[in-house]
């Protein structure tokens, strides 16, 4: 008989809290063997790992934590959250822990076996791969340089499946792990017990989202695979949902260059044969190949600090203005470069009713009949960032223009003061980095929580 195996995925960073009146508690019925949750991104920017930050409230934190690790000790199955924090630094994977081991004395849940896997790299580490030539860019525009390194305030690595499968092997029921690859999450119970990479990756990669495989769409609901070695069935679980060929196709092309290929630490899943078949409110997935990469290489996430923020509104109704506000902000521009041209700062125009969004690819180019003007500057210091981002806002009121006829009145103060915004993090790496082992970056603790 083949076996099979269920796994219960969950989506992080899911904009509210996970309510488990719905689709988690039906989960449960269905008795999956793993419980699994991606709980990061990159797709949150680089200030989360920068600054070492929280990106949810820490009340939404330990909602989700308490939820997931009651349904996984009901079930007595194995629970895995990966990207602990968003960014997967070691600070939140021990804030998760701490999570745990508070959640487990006040429902009486031990005894756990709680394995944290960290993901974060020192400056010195990254340094030492540079020079032995084992660093090549992945979605960087630049190759990594050793000032770069040390311009950058973190790093973290993400970890394959291989640290998970062995927390699992050292007899982990719950695992905290720092930043890790999506898929790895999903994939590593199916692989401990026996089933084939190719649907194990399979998996991964087509539950790294949960419920947004679904149609329509749902926030924060769970997504039901069932894998044997032959082939996955995905299933919604709430009854007002359905995975279909087109809503798990456009999950697979989801953030993908290339949608047919996905590489990871020691190999490679190519879906170039996939099928995909209706079944039920599901679909059954069979074709998915896996090629194994003898050399493992995993990417690696840095960011750095670039100075204090401020931001400011304006609003402008006046259609002149409206219709030279290019000219206009490029002529703020160069005022404040000018008066501030011994302060190393960084000056950006948010125009909200043009082009704000999609820049370059704004296919409608007619802009609307007023604009809002966020105003964006970071320096190095608050105070500086303050003063420049007043400076700006003014030169707006002050700007003269062709055709112009009033003397005030184009600009409107939305908000009047300026406000502080989250100190500036840019990405410094995004980059390939060549490992001895898929182990060597990712330290394990084990603990028991009685």
């Amino acid at each position: 008989m083949t076996k099979s195996v269920k796994v219960l995925a969950l989506s992080g960073l899911g904009l509210v809290p996970l309510d488990p009146a719905t689709s988690l508690n039906k989960a449960i019925e269905s008795r999956p063997e793993v419980i699994a949750m991606d709980a990061g991104s990159g797709d949150i920017g680089p200030y989360y790992l920068g600054a070492d930050g929280a990106y949810n409230p820490d009340g939404w934190e330990r909602n989700d934590l308490e939820h997931l690790l009651l349904a996984a000790r009901r079930l007595d199955v194995p629970l895995i959250v990966g990207s602990a924090g968003g960014a997967g630094t070691n600070r939140s994977v021990d804030l998760y822990a701490d999570a745990i081991r508070d959640i487990a004395e006040q429902h009486s849940l031990g005894p756990i076996s709680l394995a944290r896997i960290y993901a974060e790299l020192s400056q010195d580490v990254v340094l030492q791969k540079l020079r032995a030539g084992a660093v090549t860019r992945l979605g960087a525009t630049e190759e990594l340089t050793e000032e770069t390194i040390r311009q950058s305030t973190r790093f973290v690595a993400l970890m394959g499946v291989q640290p998970i499968v062995r927390a699992l092997r050292s007899g982990a029921n719950v695992i905290i792990a720092g930043r890790a690859c999506d898929d790895a999450l999903h994939a590593a119970y199916p692989i401990l017990v026996g089933l084939p990479p190719a649907i194990a990756f399979l998996a991964g990669k087509t539950m790294e989202n949960a419920s947004t495989a679904a149609t329509p769409f749902m926030a924060r609901e769970s997504l039901l695979g069932t894998l044997t070695s032959d082939d996955l069935l995905l299933e919604a679980v709430v009854p007002d949902q359905s995975v279909t060929v087109f809503s798990l196709t456009a999950e697979i092309f989801y953030e993908r260059r290339n949608p047919f290929r996905q590489a990871g630490p020691g190999g490679c899943l190519d879906l170039s044969e996939l099928t995909i078949t209706p079944e039920g409110r599901g679909v059954r997935l069979k074709g998915a190949q896996y090629v194994e990469d003898p050399v493992c290489k995993v990417k690696m996430e840095g960011a750095g600090f670039r100075g204090f923020r401020s931001l400011s509104i304006v609003g402008i109704r006046d259609p002149r203005m409206i219709a030279r506000i290019d000219s206009v902000l490029l002529g703020i521009r160069h005022l404040v470069s000018d008066r501030y041209r011994k302060v190393q700062h960084h000056l950006f125009f948010h125009v909200y009713g043009k082009d704000a969004i999609m820049r370059s690819l704004e296919p409608t180019k007619t802009p609307a009949h007023e604009l809002g003007v966020l105003i964006e500057v970071s320096a190095p210091t608050q105070a500086l960032a303050d003063e420049i981002s007043i400076f700006a806002k003014r030169s707006n009121f002050l700007a003269r223009y062709e055709g112009q006829k009033a003397t005030a009145g184009s600009v409107s103060y939305t908000v009047d003061e300026c406000l502080p915004g989250l100190p500036a993090y840019v990405w410094t790496a995004d980059h390939l980095v060549e490992l001895a082992d898929p182990y060597e970056w990712f330290p394990m603790e084990m603990e028991s929580i009685a």
